[in-house]
């Protein structure tokens, strides 16, 4: 559940002024709210528990996160992308979206604390 409100301010407020189309990515600072709320809110959920399927479940979170924020995105453009044009032309589709080497590796990092809260 975290995941998805997380996502889902990440790519309202993106667009509406907090992307890097303002002079500043808050692609960082949304990485490590998804990092930590999703890894406090599972572990909230399990009684504060450990483990193997909890770090598959943080994971799982952090990374749905990601795939709602570019989702909202992408339904905020004036032409949406589809999903044979993203598979047809999958780079240029992905800078627009914001899919990048950057974004990816603080993702990764989001999903390091995700896997490090429950070890």
């Amino acid at each position: 559940m975290a995941g998805l409100v997380i996502g889902a301010l990440w790519g309202l407020l993106n667009t509406a002024g907090l992307g890097p189309r303002s002079g500043y990515d808050w692609g960082f600072w949304w990485s490590l709210v998804a990092g930590f709320g999703v890894a406090e809110s599972v572990s909230w959920a399990a009684n504060r528990k450990r483990g193997v399927n909890l770090q598959l479940i943080g994971i799982g979170g952090v990374l749905l996160t990601f795939v709602v924020s570019r989702v909202l995105i992408n339904a905020r453009f004036p032409r949406p992308v589809s999903l044979q044009t993203f598979l047809d032309q999958p780079l240029p589709v992905a800078q627009a979206l914001g899919i990048g080497l950057v974004p990816l590796l603080f993702v990764a990092l989001a999903c390091a604390i995700a896997y490090v809260r429950f070890r």
